[in-house]
């Protein structure tokens, strides 16, 4: 059953966003506001999956279970914590619902 915040989620148009890793970082800019991001490794992986095809909040919620839980049964702060990251990904730009 899904989480009743699930929402689907897909990454801005792969030419609208150009990455280059820094270290362990990356940066990530983004053409049509001219702005530059920082992101860790994790970010970009997720901005990076979206680029791919939409994925529901559950999924990606799963996707970061370690031990393989369902979204479910995950930590609801686990859960919280990647809601606020995908909420900041959308308020740059990077990603948004549909």
């Amino acid at each position: 059953m899904a989480h009743p915040n699930s929402f689907q989620w897909v990454g801005s148009a792969p030419a609208n966003v150009v990455w280059q890793r820094l270290g362990s970082d990356y940066v990530a800019y983004h053409r049509p506001s001219g702005k530059t991001h920082f992101l860790n490794a994790a970010s970009q992986f997720l901005v990076a999956e979206l680029l791919e095809g939409p994925l529901d909040t559950d999924s990606i919620v799963q996707a970061f279970q370690q031990d393989g839980a369902s979204a479910a049964d995950s930590d609801p702060a686990a859960r919280s914590a990647i809601v606020e990251l995908l909420d900041r990904l959308e308020r740059l730009g990077l990603i948004s619902r549909v």
